[in-house]
C-alpha cells in the first residue's frame, strides 16, 4: 500500500536539499496512462490449469476502473553528478470486459479483479557528455516493484469462483542511461531514458522518449514510456510477465 511518509519525504524534504549550494532540483507530478497487461503460460488455480491472459486494462477503461493514482519524479544536480527518484502507485478495481482467460469470457461466467501495485525508482549517476545544448548521463540504481493481485472467476455464474491471487515484491538493480537535447529556440527539448536490470524478477526494463517546453518556473513534457517485468514463477502463475506501456504528461518545476 502506498507508503504516505515516503511521499512526504519527496515533497517536503528535497526541496530543502535543493538549496544547497551548488545544487539544481526539479520536481514533476505527471499522469500516465499506460496499456497494463499481465500474461501467463500456464495458470494453476487448485482447479486444474488454464492457458491465458489474466489481466488487459488501456486507458480507455479507467475512468471506471481507476481508484488511485499518484506519480511524481524528481532529479537533483551538481555539476556532472545526479541523483534521481520516481514514484508509481495505480489501484484499479476491474470488472469483466477487461479480464481474459482463454481468450474472453464465457458470456455465461462473471469476474472480479483488483490490482494494486506500486514502483519506486532511485538513481545515481554521472554525466558523461556535456555540450552547450545536449548532455547525457550514465545511472545505477535500485527499483522496487510491489505487486498485489486478486481475481475471482466464476465461469458458469453459479456461484463456484476460482481464485487467483499474486502478492510480491520485487526489488532489482538496474543500470541505465538518460539524456536530454535542448533545440536552438531554447523552448522546445528532447528527453530520453532507459534501463535495465535484475535481481528478485528474472529482468526488468524501462524506455521512455519524450518532449517538453520550457516556460520561466520549469516546463511541460509529453512522453511516451514503456516498463516492462518478467517475473518468472509464482505458486500459482509460470512465465509471469506484466507490462505498463503508454503516453504521460506533467509539469516539471525548477528550483
Amino acid at each position: 500500500h502506498m507508503n504516505r511518509h515516503l511521499v512526504a519525504a519527496l515533497l517536503c524534504g528535497a526541496p530543502l536539499a535543493a538549496q544547497a549550494e551548488g545544487w539544481e532540483y526539479s520536481l514533476a507530478p505527471y499522469l500516465w496512462l499506460p496499456t497494463i497487461s499481465m500474461d501467463s503460460t500456464r495458470i494453476n488455480d487448485g482447479g486444474g490449469a488454464l492457458d491465458g491472459l489474466p489481466l488487459d486494462i488501456g486507458p480507455s477503461d479507467y475512468l471506471k476502473a481507476l481508484n488511485v493514482g499518484l506519480m511524481l519524479t524528481g532529479d537533483m544536480r551538481k555539476d556532472d553528478w545526479v541523483l534521481m527518484g520516481d514514484f508509481i502507485y495505480l489501484d484499479f478495481g476491474i470488472a469483466n470486459e477487461d479480464i481474459d482467460i482463454l481468450g474472453p469470457l464465457p458470456a455465461t461466467s462473471t469476474a472480479e479483479a483488483d490490482l494494486q501495485g506500486s514502483v519506486i525508482s532511485l538513481g545515481a549517476g554521472r554525466t558523461f557528455v556535456r555540450t552547450a545544448r545536449y548532455y547525457a548521463d550514465a545511472l545505477v540504481g535500485w527499483r522496487r516493484f510491489a505487486l498485489d493481485f486478486d481475481l475471482a472467476v466464476d465461469l458458469l455464474n453459479n456461484g463456484t469462483e476460482r481464485q487467483l491471487g499474486v502478492d510480491s515484491v520485487y526489488n532489482d538493480a538496474f543500470v541505465g542511461i538518460s539524456g536530454r537535447y535542448q533545440f536552438s529556440n531554447d523552448k522546445w527539448s528532447l528527453r530520453y531514458y532507459a534501463d535495465l536490470g535484475t535481481g528478485e524478477s528474472d529482468m526488468t526494463w524501462q524506455a521512455l522518449v519524450g518532449v517538453g517546453y520550457a516556460f520561466g518556473w520549469g516546463e511541460l513534457f509529453a512522453n511516451y514510456r514503456h516498463l516492462d517485468y518478467d517475473l518468472g514463477d509464482t505458486d500459482r502463475l509460470q512465465d509471469l510477465t506484466t507490462t505498463f506501456s503508454g503516453p504521460s504528461i506533467g509539469a516539471r518545476f525548477r528550483f
